[in-house]
């Protein structure tokens, strides 16, 4: 694990954002350089959708109906986004909460995932987060092909209403998180964004 002069101050680091815009590769590099594990928010909503029945929570399943509006259309899309990030946002609030309460007990943690919402890091010193910008519409459809996850498998339509819904949320989301105080960078310079992130939260290059 890293020296205390690198954990002090802080107990979890939330790394939020559009999707595809280099949060996950962002957060494996610093957890490495921390010392630090890495909580992928992806994994925390897969587990609710598995345990947590559709008929209880259908903002939270919206998104696996393939054949649904929010893979047809662009605002049906960015909405979908929005309701399973307040639900996922809970959970992990819960996660954030422990990591701070039981400061001696638990080692400093990352968390990223698109479905982090600024009010997360309200009044906790101990929390840092910051909320990444990423690209254009054309330029984002190209690194979710690049990506893969069945999104390759969509339409051509779906494709675009899929990069233009999840524009449509990132923007929102860099809306929120400046209402919150939260700093927004951009995703580019991909290369430089672990230390970017470093800098704006005040915790030292290392």
């Amino acid at each position: 694990m890293s020296g205390d002069r690198e954990l002090a101050g802080w107990r979890v680091l939330l790394i939020g954002g559009a999707s595809a815009a280099g949060k996950t590769t962002a957060a494996r590099e610093l957890g490495g350089r921390l010392g630090v594990s890495v909580l992928v928010a992806d994994d925390l909503r897969l587990a609710m959708q598995r345990a947590v029945p559709e008929a209880a929570a259908p903002e939270l399943h919206a998104m696996l109906d393939l054949n649904g509006d929010a893979w047809r259309n662009a605002d049906a899309h960015r909405d979908a986004l929005i309701a399973v990030a307040r639900f996922v946002t809970e959970g992990v609030t819960a996660i954030v909460e422990n990591h701070v309460q039981r400061l001696a007990e638990v080692t400093p943690l990352i968390i990223e995932g698109d479905s982090l919402l600024p009010e997360l890091a309200d009044g906790r010193s101990e929390v840092r987060m910051v909320m990444i910008e990423g690209d254009d519409e054309p330029a984002l459809r190209q690194r979710m092909l690049e990506r893969g996850r069945g999104f390759e498998s969509l339409s051509s339509a779906a494709q675009q209403a899929n990069a233009a819904g999840a524009v449509r949320y990132g923007a929102w989301l860099a809306d929120q998180a400046r209402e919150h105080a939260v700093p927004v960078l951009s995703a580019a310079p991909h290369d430089s964004l672990p230390d970017r992130i470093l800098d704006v939260v005040g915790l030292p290059a290392l």
